[in-house]
């Protein structure tokens, strides 16, 4: 981290008083200066997805309902930013809300996801499997499926063979989004009861807005998104539900293969016993 360290010192014009690394991720590091600024490091230089978030996020924070990263500085493998308050938006502050907060918090969340599925934005980098994976039988299922017990292997196979099916049947428009919303990624400030912000746009896409639920799906439940859905303004295709089930089932095998094809295959087996979890569940095949 020394390194980081003294990239800081060299680029940060204020005297350093605090320099704390608050999250080493598998795409980035991120530090925190001051108390005030974050710097986020992205590790792979070469890849291209670093210059279409900062382009995106230059032109979404004019317009964004929500809080998020507003570019004072950047450099060819780091953006700067002033810090966004709050903490990150857990089950456990979830379930301590209170019901108006709760329906502030959804509709703000619903008023940040329309605006996002609705801005036009174009880039020339700009994809929809930033990280690849988009095959799913010829790059993810492979990763996992040896490792899975025969009865999950079973339902899992099922599952995805009727999902890509479907998926591929159906006619939806892509949209932007930020393809990594959960709980890591949404800040919330529990003294004003008030979402703070969202952060973490790395995983940009432009792909099928089902994406932009699914980790809602996954974390918090079927209760949490359909009331999402309530104050969220686009058109809702006959079987948006559907797909918002097959990516939040579909990431889990993502996940394994971004830590195989990226140097954290040691994950694996951890990733491996939340699919056996998932799919012994009633609600990964309702």
């Amino acid at each position: 981290m020394e390194d980081y360290i003294n990239r800081i010192q060299s680029i940060f014009s204020d005297p350093i008083e605090t320099c704390n690394v608050i999250q080493t991720g598998w795409s980035n590091i991120i530090i925190e200066v001051n108390n005030q600024w974050i710097f986020r490091f992205v590790r792979d230089k070469s890849s291209s997805q670093f210059n279409v978030e900062r382009d995106f996020l230059s032109r979404f924070y004019t317009v964004s309902p929500i809080s998020i990263p507003n570019i004072a500085s950047y450099g060819e493998d780091y953006i700067l930013y002033r810090r966004i308050g709050g903490e990150r938006l857990s089950p456990q502050i979830y379930q301590s809300m209170n019901e108006p907060t709760r329906r502030d918090l959804f509709r703000k969340l619903a008023s940040f996801l329309s605006s996002l599925h609705s801005v036009d934005f174009e880039h020339p980098e700009l994809v929809n499997f930033p990280y690849g994976g988009s095959n799913f039988w010829n790059e993810l299922w492979p990763i996992v499926e040896a490792h899975l017990s025969r009865r999950t292997r079973a339902t899992a196979k099922a599952f995805f063979s009727e999902m890509e099916e479907q998926i591929h049947a159906t006619n939806f428009e892509n949209k932007i989004t930020h393809s990594d919303l959960g709980s890591n990624n949404i800040l919330f400030d529990n003294h004003n009861n008030n979402l703070s912000g969202i952060i973490d746009f790395s995983d940009l896409a432009l792909t099928d807005p089902a994406v932009d639920f699914a980790g809602f799906y996954r974390i918090f439940g079927h209760s949490f998104v359909e009331q999402l859905l309530k104050f969220y303004q686009p058109i809702i295709e006959e079987n948006f539900w559907s797909r918002i089930q097959y990516h939040a089932n579909r990431k889990l095998f993502f996940v394994a293969y971004y830590a195989t094809h990226y140097g954290f295959e040691k994950h694996v087996p951890s990733l491996v016993n939340s699919i056996e979890e998932r799919f012994s569940s009633a609600e990964s095949r309702a």
